[in-house]
């Protein structure tokens, strides 16, 4: 019973470390899974890339590195629209590299 509830324990930091949090600034960036025509009116900013351990899972990887990305591009280039361009799965991380844009001048 005390080993049970000692590896629950151990376990729950692992868990909380799984989740992805998508911080303020990266949530107002849209993620366009390529480029697309929806994007040819918008104005080219330049190229971000994002990286994710693949420690816990590789979707949790990519999903960090998706959202490292959106954040570089809002921070960086004051971005609104991220096209992902490749991802390069490693042993150890996955990275995405991407191209951010602006494509509401009029906010």
């Amino acid at each position: 019973m005390y080993l049970r509830v000692r590896s629950a324990i151990l376990l729950i930091p692992v868990i909380l470390a799984a989740c992805v949090t998508v911080p303020p600034e990266a949530a107002r960036v849209q993620l366009h899974s390529q480029m697309s025509s929806l994007l040819q009116d918008c104005r080219r900013l330049g190229p971000v890339r994002g990286s994710g351990s693949r420690i816990i899972s590789k979707e949790n990887a990519l999903e960090k590195a998706k959202v490292q990305m959106r954040k570089q591009a809002a921070t960086k280039y004051g971005a609104d629209s991220v096209a992902l361009i490749n991802i390069d799965p490693y042993w150890n991380e996955i990275v995405a590299n991407g191209v951010a844009f602006d494509c509401y001048q009029n906010r």
